[in-house]
């Protein structure tokens, strides 16, 4: 009776363990379910879904949750930390916040294994979320900034090899003194209350400066940078041809955007969204890349999508990134006019080039050319919010008449050393 139930209990542990092995090995069909975290509103969620339908084929076994979240980096913070899932995250300036804190993965290996040509796909866009060589997101979308231009006041529109002279000259032969400050047509708004970091780092690069240098540190006292600063602040302090940050105030507004919208600016720089307000204006204008001087200029704006470290599903999560930045999911960007995509062959398509983005013809072609011949590799880092309220509180001075462009260097770069790069 003893052997019987021995050979019995045998049978049944043997059982057991069978179906085990066939319990675990029907997980292996089981969809892998990953959740994906953005920021924005209804309209993004609908956007990230179309694009997700638009290549199922070739996510066959992935399921995607997009998950829409308010106050983005504090809240997916705290999900990281507090252990819940997040297996892809929406990135942007703030990227290396995340990176430094080991919260997220390193896509090189992943790239390298899925063959990935970075340039081919994202063109000088490529490294725009990289750190001391390692890639931390791909860029999913993300409108350049550009030169809103008023045809009816310029004779020729900037192009993307334009010098700064240029540029400045044009601007010139724009300015007409009105009665007032509100009457005034001008040039060129550099500023509107206070200093929005892409305003001058445009112009710092497109001079053949930087922010940070090769290695990492702050670079306010190269001649380039120096000379790229100057060049931002002479359209109020040389050809006084912008208006200055009290003429801002007495015209009433806190940004360009609304100045060249009435009429009384020939130009002015600043994101994609500025298409959707001009939908009924009552002149000629159209869009123009940064002229590009001795480097590049073109800040790019949007979004990255990156592989948490906390992600029990790596590779499909990255299987997903990339297949949302291939020309079938990215054509669905412009097909629902959500954005810019990032995918250079996109970006040279009919689809792209002759989308009805505006009832005022735009020229398409300078919006690519301002992605793949003049966007900024960024210097991102742990500290990008940090350092660029050091130098725009140094650079609001410069505007205001108070500090000289060359003593503003010297402090920038005093200040950054002891306040933000300690270490």
């Amino acid at each position: 009776m003893k052997k019987l139930f021995v050979i019995a209990m045998i049978l049944v542990i043997a059982s057991g363990l069978y179906a085990g092995g066939q319990q675990e090995e029907s997980k292996t069909d089981e969809p892998a379910k990953l959740v994906m975290a953005i920021w924005g509103g209804d309209s993004d969620v609908a956007a990230v879904n179309k694009m997700l339908s638009s290549v199922e084929n070739s996510l066959e076994g992935i399921e995607v949750e997009v998950l829409l979240l308010a106050d983005f980096d504090k809240t997916i913070t705290t999900r990281i930390v507090g252990g819940q899932q997040i297996d892809i995250m929406a990135v942007a300036e703030s990227v290396h916040q995340f990176s430094s804190r080991n919260q997220l993965v390193s896509l090189n290996d992943l790239i390298e294994d899925e063959k990935l040509d970075m340039a081919k796909r994202f063109g000088a866009n490529r490294n725009l979320y990289a750190r001391d060589g390692e890639i931390f997101a791909l860029p999913l979308r993300g409108g350049p900034m550009v030169v809103y231009c008023n045809m009816d006041l310029l004779e020729e529109k900037p192009g993307v090899d334009w010098t700064f002279e240029q540029f400045a000259e044009a601007a010139v032969k724009a300015y007409k003194k009105g009665g007032t400050t509100a009457q005034t047509q001008w040039g060129f708004v550099p500023a509107g209350n206070g200093t929005w970091w892409p305003w001058y780092t445009s112009f710092i690069y497109a001079a053949g400066g930087s922010i940070l240098d090769d290695a990492g540190n702050p670079n306010f006292d190269d001649p380039a940078t120096i000379a790229g600063l100057k060049n931002y602040v002479s359209f109020i302090h040389e050809t006084q041809v912008g208006p200055s940050p009290l003429e801002m105030s007495d015209i009433g507004q806190t940004s360009p955007d609304p100045v060249f919208n009435s009429g009384k600016a020939a130009m002015i720089t600043t994101g994609w969204w500025n298409v959707g307000s001009l939908q009924d204006a009552d002149f000629n204008w159209d869009v123009a890349p940064i002229p590009n001087g001795k480097g590049n200029g073109t800040v790019m704006f949007g979004q990255g999508l990156a592989v948490t470290s906390v992600s029990e599903n790596k590779k499909a999560a990255f299987k997903v990134i990339e297949a949302l930045t291939s020309v079938t999911a990215q054509e669905s960007i412009v097909a629902s006019k959500w954005d810019i995509p990032s995918n250079v062959e996109v970006l040279s398509s009919d689809l792209f080039l002759n989308a009805d983005w505006s009832s005022n013809k735009i020229d398409m072609g300078a919006v690519a050319d301002a992605i793949s011949k003049g966007a900024i590799s960024l210097p991102y880092n742990p500290d990008w919010n940090q350092m660029h309220d050091v130098i725009g509180n140094v650079i609001n001075e410069v505007l205001s008449g108070n500090v000289a462009v060359n003593e503003a260097a010297v402090r920038i770069q005093q200040e950054l050393n002891s306040q933000v790069f300690t270490d």
